[in-house]
């Protein structure tokens, strides 16, 4: 009988688990990656798989470049009101 018990434990703990590393996995897509070699990683290497998923770097539309672009278009949209090219109120309304 104890058997059993350690047996549907062990069943249960592996369910749980495997609900938590798929959790994982939809971190690790969040962050732009698309690779399920994350969620196997997660699953056989425990907390080093987590580790693993919490130092991914953001893949996702905060992309440093996204940043580049920003900023260009702030500079872009500032030449133009120095030109008198747009408003004031034109300017606000690209920047923000």
């Amino acid at each position: 009988m104890i058997i059993f018990w350690a047996a549907l434990t062990y069943v249960i703990m592996l369910v749980i688990w495997w609900f938590i590393t798929i959790e994982f996995q939809q971190i690790v897509e969040m962050k732009g990656y698309s690779d399920k070699r994350y969620f196997w990683w997660t699953f056989f290497l425990g907390l080093i798989g987590i580790l693993m998923v919490i130092a991914l770097p953001d893949r996702s539309s905060k992309h440093p470049q996204q940043k580049e672009e920003n900023t260009s278009k702030k500079e872009k949209a500032r030449h133009l009101l120095e030109q008198g090219a747009i408003t004031e109120e034109e300017y606000q309304q690209i920047i923000s």
